[in-house]
């Protein structure tokens, strides 16, 4: 398996995990930038579709399968993670552009 990097282009620190377990989501260094309330929503958008992933997990050896709705909340949870990772990202590079949180 390779070693997690930091998303932020041109940046090479590697990512560990936090004491529960969980990975780091940017480097130390770029998440220090984030204003509050792009790491809360970070945090949340990523933990939600952690827990869609456990449930799915869960249910991947039951007779009837996954059904479709968990997989579809799955997708747009990965979607929105993707996104407001996208905009911190941004943020973290452009510090001077505030820019508004996906709602």
């Amino acid at each position: 398996m390779t070693e997690r990097r930091c998303p932020v282009p041109g940046c090479h620190n590697s990512l560990g995990a936090t004491r529960q377990g969980d990975p780091w989501l940017m480097c130390r260094r770029h998440y220090m930038k984030l204003d509050n309330p792009h790491r809360i929503r970070l945090w949340q958008i990523y933990k939600a579709w952690q827990r869609l992933e456990r449930q799915r997990l869960r249910r991947r050896n039951d007779p009837e399968g996954v059904p479709p709705a968990l997989i579809n909340a799955i997708a747009e949870a990965m979607s929105e993670y993707l996104d407001i990772r996208k905009n911190c990202i941004q943020a973290v590079r452009d510090p001077d552009t505030q820019l508004e949180l996906a709602q």
